[in-house]
């Protein structure tokens, strides 16, 4: 029997997957009280369940999910654009207006 730590290391994945995999029960476990402990032959039947030739396209990304959505044609895209705000450039190096005043210290004018 290993812990979710184990498992996590085993299959690359972080404990909470594990214990998600665990409650969902895709992957099987044991529950001794509040602890959860995992058969490795259980791990390794999960591991192969997994095995696939191909990368499906909903698993590639979003740039490719993004692109299968202008190509779709459904206006989304769109959308979204124009639901989007533009940010506003800011100048760093701005000057100051030329109706502002000043500053003057205190002590500065007490020396005149």
């Amino acid at each position: 029997m290993i812990d979710a730590k184990a498992v996590a290391k085993l299959l690359g994945l972080s404990e909470r997957t594990v214990y998600e995999l665990a409650r969902s029960g895709r992957l099987h476990c044991y529950r001794f009280g509040a602890a959860v402990r995992f058969d490795e032959t259980d791990v390794e039947e999960y591991k192969k369940s997994c095995r696939s030739v191909m990368t499906h396209a909903t698993s590639v990304g979003a740039l490719s999910s993004t692109r299968l959505l202008r190509a779709s044609g459904s206006g989304l895209a769109a959308y979204f654009q124009k639901a989007t705000p533009n940010p506003k450039p800011k100048s760093s190096t701005s000057k100051k207006p030329s109706d502002s005043t000043p500053l003057r210290l205190a002590s500065a004018s007490q020396n005149h």
